[in-house]
């Protein structure tokens, strides 16, 4: 998918039946049964099927059904509705339904979080009390990069580890995802950004375009499969006694329902004082009413009280921590060499500069063909303000490029509501419309030509591509 108006009217029109939610045709039955179908995912696998989102889950379930025998999608949901839920098939079902996205390194600031502060902290008391232990756990670990991003900053800041009981949990519930995890090898498409050191410290090459983790970072993570609403634990998987969980952009997909059950899960495995960080857009607080809501450098994380100390409901945030010295006590049997004075993380960068940096690497993502990241990029742009019509705009485009038009729409028009001269997104409506409601695509197609004959010919679209004025009216000109 290119990020380019012209190009995207032309897949619109390419695509705008197959990709129309469900038509009647298919009858009030089918629409039932994946309405049904939806809420059984949801209880089972956690997964939030809004109704915009059916015709999604329909594409899904008859690739599916292929996989698993059947001779259509609507037998094959029939089949797992009446029978007893098993892990073989929640497993294939969520590798169908579930598509992770991550990097090395990701959110520079959650990382910074943890090397200035929270894992000093821990080493620092675990030393002072000769209880040398921590337990991570990287929940939807997605293929890996996480729980290997945590084990190499581990080992930056704990070089020596003799002695020491250190437990890296990651569990996902998709099987491929884990395989590639245990494989440790990654495209260069997990590394955007890496800090310097990273690839040649750490990895080798293999083949022309992949590298692999060295041996001595792979073989200190653990990976489990999990579905992490499942009521029930798998045989022999511990997850009590947890310093730090990390559950990133994984909550978003989650019924609230499920999202606050999980949540509340990881507050059992966690010890008192432990630390849950979750995806920047996932801060619903209805979720944390028993942690401590504490900001870190540039971003906030949640803390389980001590043993000693309850939280208010009506708490909503609290001061920067008062932690510990990060300077272990000079004895001769300290195994962490001291730790430079916590560093002055960068001031937190202007809204005005964060949402065109996220709408770019949106943009990025989308070309190379990343539409999840591509999406949970504008979504996080929407949340730091939700003025923004370029955000609701490239939204749009996104999830047009997944197949979701009935979520598009709803984009665009948010676009629109936003700033009703927005001629990319009266263009885009219009060819959207072409096929289902002419009127309608006729009355866009009207206004863009309307407010593009008000620009200057050499003046240059918003939003389109650099495009300019001239040039998108003899595109769309033919049409009228």
């Amino acid at each position: 998918m290119k990020p380019d108006c012209v190009d995207w009217l032309v897949d619109i029109e390419m695509n705008n039946l197959a990709r129309e939610p469900l038509p009647a045709s298919q009858g009030q039955t089918s629409q039932d049964r994946l309405t049904q179908f939806a809420a059984w995912v949801a209880e089972h696998l956690g997964l939030s099927y809004a109704p915009m989102r059916l015709a999604d889950l329909d594409r899904v379930m008859k690739q599916v059904a292929v996989t698993m025998g059947y001779a259509d999608s609507a037998m094959c949901m029939q089949s797992l509705m009446d029978s007893a839920p098993s892990n073989a098939r929640l497993t294939l079902l969520a590798s169908q339904l579930t598509v992770g996205e991550t990097y090395f390194f990701r959110e520079p600031a959650v990382l910074d979080a943890l090397k200035e502060y929270v894992l000093p902290a821990l080493i620092a008391e675990r030393q002072a009390s000769g209880q040398r232990h921590l337990r991570l756990w990287s929940a939807a670990c997605s293929t890996g990069e996480e729980p290997y991003s945590l084990a190499i900053l581990l080992t930056r800041l704990l070089p020596v580890q003799a002695g020491w009981r250190i437990r890296l949990l990651a569990t996902d519930i998709n099987p491929q995802s884990l395989q590639q995890a245990r494989l440790a090898r990654y495209s260069r498409w997990s590394f955007r950004n890496p800090p310097d050191w990273l690839i040649p410290g750490y990895f080798t090459p293999d083949g022309n375009r992949h590298l692999r983790l060295v041996d001595s970072i792979r073989d200190r993570v653990e990976f489990a499969w999990l579905n992490l609403v499942q009521p029930e634990l798998p045989v022999g998987l511990a997850t009590l006694g947890m310093d730090i969980v990390l559950c990133r952009n994984a909550l978003m997909y989650f019924t609230q329902a499920q999202a606050k059950r999980v949540v509340d899960r990881f507050y059992q495995a966690l010890n008192p004082g432990g630390w849950l960080i979750v995806g920047a857009v996932e801060a619903n607080p209805t979720w944390f009413v028993n942690f401590e809501r504490v900001r870190l450098g540039e971003v906030w994380l949640y803390r389980k009280p001590s043993a000693e100390r309850t939280v208010s409901t009506h708490q909503a945030e609290f001061p920067p921590l008062d932690l510990p010295s990060i300077r272990p006590s000079p004895s001769a049997d300290v195994l962490v060499p001291p730790l430079p004075p916590v560093a002055v993380l960068a001031p937190r960068q202007p809204i005005s500069q964060q949402v065109p940096t996220l709408l770019n690497e949106a943009r990025q993502m989308a070309d190379a063909g990343n539409l999840i990241a591509a999406e949970a990029c504008c979504h996080q742009a929407i949340a730091i303000d939700k003025l923004n019509p370029a955000s609701q705009y490239l939204l749009a485009m996104v999830l047009n490029g997944q197949g979701r038009n009935a979520a598009a729409l709803h984009a665009l028009r948010a676009a629109l509501f936003l700033d009703e001269k927005l001629i990319v997104a009266h263009v885009a409506l219009s060819a959207m419309y072409r096929y289902v409601n002419e009127a309608a695509s006729q009355r866009h197609l009207t206004q863009a030509l309307h407010l593009l004959k008000q620009c200057e010919p050499t003046e240059l679209v918003p939003e389109a591509a650099g495009v300019t004025a001239s040039q998108l009216l003899a595109m769309i000109g033919g049409h009228t």
